[in-house]
């Protein structure tokens, strides 16, 4: 269950693009944690989900506070103490639309890559790009041919790495896990007394594709020497 940005103190500064997830997971804890169980169960939160993907829900960015937690349960041939646990995690979740900035990471033929400094899976297409836009290849980063209504002479304007951009978000995309290769084979039989286990977040499973096509989309030094010009 996901909590809009909005109705968030913690996610309302840093932009409608975080919200907040309630989860529900069982933690395993070592015996000799039992007599700080809090700080436990925060750090093994924290190992276990912070910058992983939860498909269809977003990246754990951190965790933001413990809702409740359940009784210990030891099972046979295990010492350690498995608890439930109901928490929420600040997740990063950009709604399609939304106008996001960040820095061109690298270029190539088929796509412009975008950073977030946290977050690097934003790909812009050439199909999302300004018409009349091309890669250079001697420089490997593209550039847009602008001509303006006042003359016929081209502008060429470039899209280089490390420069800020602001771009919309067209979609976003999970992919669904690679199947582990000891999960393939046949599991033995056991006891319904083994511990239960909670499914660990997938990594690098979630993609944004992007577009800079729309005015004041693009590199911030196209539009800043723009509004310079008109005054």
């Amino acid at each position: 269950r996901c909590i809009p940005a909005d109705e968030c103190d913690l996610c309302s500064h840093r932009g409608s693009m975080f919200v907040l997830a309630v989860i529900s997971d069982i933690l395993r804890i070592q015996p000799g944690q039992f007599n700080k169980e809090i700080q436990t169960i925060e750090h093994e939160l924290e190992k276990k989900y912070t910058n992983k993907v939860i498909i269809n829900v977003g990246l754990c960015v951190e965790l933001h506070d413990i809702l409740e937690t359940g009784d210990a349960h030891v099972y046979p041939g295990d010492g350690a103490a498995h608890i439930s646990v109901k928490f929420r995690m600040v997740m990063f979740q950009p709604f399609p639309t939304e106008i996001v900035q960040g820095k061109i990471k690298a270029a190539t033929p088929d796509h412009i890559q975008i950073s977030l400094g946290f977050f690097d899976d934003i790909y812009v297409l050439p199909s999302e790009l300004p018409d009349q836009s091309e890669y250079v290849e001697e420089e490997r980063t593209w550039r847009w041919n602008y001509t303006t209504d006042s003359d016929e002479e081209s502008h060429h304007l470039y899209m280089e790495p490390g420069e800020t951009v602001r771009f919309r978000v067209a979609n976003i995309s999970y992919a669904p896990p690679a199947p582990r290769p000891s999960l393939l084979k046949q599991a033995p039989e056991k006891e319904d007394t083994a511990a239960p286990a909670a499914p660990l977040p997938a990594p690098e499973l979630m993609t944004i594709h992007a577009s800079m096509r729309d005015n004041g989309l693009g590199p911030l030094t196209w539009w800043a020497a723009a509004e310079e010009m008109q005054e």
